[in-house]
């Protein structure tokens, strides 16, 4: 499956939007420091990742980057949340977090509001270069088809 995806991302099956929320997502889903905690978002972010069907590889490679980010920098995340949630915007966090469907969001912890400041901002930068680098990778793919060397290598023994 993942290798289906991976040819299918090369060969240019997916669209821009497509690769796009795939890595918007899973940083999103990365970026959660306890999932039972914050059960409700975890359970949205899922949803949105099979109603859109994205990218195995590219939703795997976000989250596995995105967790990592996030175990290297929990202490500082920990404190930005902290800082939020004592702050200014701490009223509206915990109103939030008291409403109904809300509570399942885990507004209330201090490392899923910092994770969720860092994480949102960092999700659309990381989905726009990625988006932009695979773009480019297409169009020079696309290049290749009629460059007469490539199409001597790829005939050749060593390119089959």
């Amino acid at each position: 499956m993942a290798v289906g995806s991976i040819r299918k991302l090369l060969k240019g099956g997916l669209s821009p939007a497509h690769v796009w929320s795939s890595v918007l997502v899973g940083v999103l889903l990365g970026m959660i420091p306890d999932y039972a905690a914050s059960a409700g978002l975890v359970s949205v972010l899922v949803l949105c990742s099979l109603l859109i069907r994205v990218n195995a590889g590219l939703f795997a490679l976000a989250l596995i980057v995105s967790k990592t980010f996030l175990v290297l920098s929990l202490p500082w995340l920990f404190d930005l949340g902290q800082a939020a949630l004592h702050g200014s915007m701490g009223g509206g966090l915990l109103t939030l977090s008291q409403l109904p469907l809300l509570a399942w969001f885990g507004f209330e912890r201090y490392a899923t509001v910092g994770a969720l400041f860092v994480g949102v901002p960092l999700s659309l930068v990381v989905a726009l270069v990625v988006n932009s680098s695979i773009q480019k990778m297409r169009q020079a793919g696309a290049s290749l088809d009629s460059n007469p060397k490539f199409d001597a290598f790829a005939q050749s023994l060593v390119g089959r």
